[in-house]
């Protein structure tokens, strides 16, 4: 799923989105992040300060510098924290520095400080891929772990009205899906009224997103009769964010090129992802509605993505199919798939079987050794 957030990532930036902006903050939330103090060595009146270091351009120049901290500088900025613990900068520098000496305890306190005192801040958006480049992880299970989702659950009732506290909190549940999966209904509700206050958002399209993930996840471990109604459930979620970020990227002023771009992105993200979703949630129309649109976008032979576009929805087209009792069909798909020129995943895993078994149970073996022999151009590790 990591290719899919990367995108949303992408269509963030180009909306300009950190969150709720500085201004909106007010003036309380600039008095939290100012220094306590002089700024390490060099005199500086606290009052010139101009804010909150709330955007993800400032926070990666913290850690930048935070890389840098002597032993000295440390003291100071520990000091600092003792006697102003919303102290926003010293902080993330701090976390930074032990972070990168893979100073557990001392990266965990920094990451639960930045949860209590600043549970609005933007750095706790995004993914699990997101949350570990940020340093801001915890170990799975541990006390800092329980911790942190304590001081999540009260800033939502503090904040309950703070969209960007509640998305932040779900966040942290969707980073860890065996939590998550087990408390999913209280996560989602929790993106559910975040969404409800921010409804023009565009960070509602990767949020359930992840929800699909911890679904998807979720039903490989379940009775078949329980799976099915996760899938359901996931697909639906992969619809919605779909929809949501078709929606914001009409919104968008951009170049002829960044939309194509952008477009192209998305259609090797979370496009690809949808007929394989339909297919399993058993929305047969759907799968076949969005394999056809996604044959007809792809035009770019060259790209990484063109040969699973081909593969993949060719076999979903065929399974559709199968069900409708057209077995020629069927047959034409799988050799359509065969056709595909590869890619990266195809040329080291290999084809799918799924419909070339379900062929074969049909006795249709000749057209199952056809496909063999065109897999056999991308796929060459003597099994077939």
């Amino acid at each position: 799923m990591g290719k899919i957030q990367l995108v949303i990532v992408a269509l963030l930036s180009m909306t300009g989105y950190h969150g709720i902006s500085e201004k909106e903050r007010g003036a309380n939330a600039g008095q939290q992040h100012k220094y306590a103090a002089a700024q390490l060595g060099e005199e500086q009146d606290a009052a010139d300060e101009i804010g909150p270091s709330e955007n993800l351009e400032t926070i990666d120049k913290l850690m930048k510098e935070g890389l840098k901290l002597s032993s000295l500088q440390v003291e100071d900025l520990e000091a600092r924290l003792s006697q102003n613990p919303t102290d926003f900068d010293s902080r993330i520098k701090l976390l930074r520095y032990y972070s990168a000496r893979s100073a557990l305890d001392e990266t965990e306190t920094q990451v639960l400080g930045l949860v209590e005192h600043h549970p609005d801040s933007v750095i706790f958006g995004g993914s699990f891929w997101e949350h570990a480049e940020r340093h801001i992880l915890l170990r799975p299970n541990s006390p800092a772990h329980h911790q942190a989702a304590k001081l999540w659950k009260q800033a939502t009732e503090v904040n309950e009205t703070d969209a960007q506290v509640l998305a932040n909190a779900a966040s942290f549940f969707l980073t860890y899906p065996d939590q998550a999966s087990g408390d999913r209904d209280q996560t989602e509700a929790l993106l559910r009224r975040a969404q409800k206050l921010d409804p023009k958002n565009p960070r509602w399209s990767t949020d359930f997103v992840f929800l699909y993930a911890v679904d998807s996840a979720l039903a490989q471990r379940l009775d078949e009769e329980a799976k099915q109604g996760v899938l359901i459930r996931a697909f639906k979620y992969l619809e919605e964010s779909y929809t949501t970020t078709q929606e914001t990227l009409e919104t968008l002023s951009l170049s002829p090129e960044e939309r194509q771009e952008l477009s192209e992105s998305l259609r090797a993200t979370i496009t690809s992802e949808l007929p394989k979703a339909a297919m399993e949630a058993q929305e047969l129309q759907k799968a076949k509605k969005y394999s056809l649109a996604l044959l007809e976008s792809a035009t770019d032979r060259d790209g990484w993505n063109y040969g699973n576009i081909i593969h993949d929805t060719n076999l979903i087209l065929g399974r559709v199919a199968l069900t409708e009792g057209k077995i020629d069909v069927a047959k034409l798909h799988l050799l359509e798939a065969g056709k595909s020129t590869g890619s990266p995943q195809l040329n080291s895993f290999g084809p799918n079987m799924s419909l070339a078994k379900e062929l074969l149970e049909r006795s249709e073996r000749e057209v199952v050794l056809q496909y063999f022999d065109l897999c056999g151009k991308f796929w060459d590790d003597g099994k077939l």
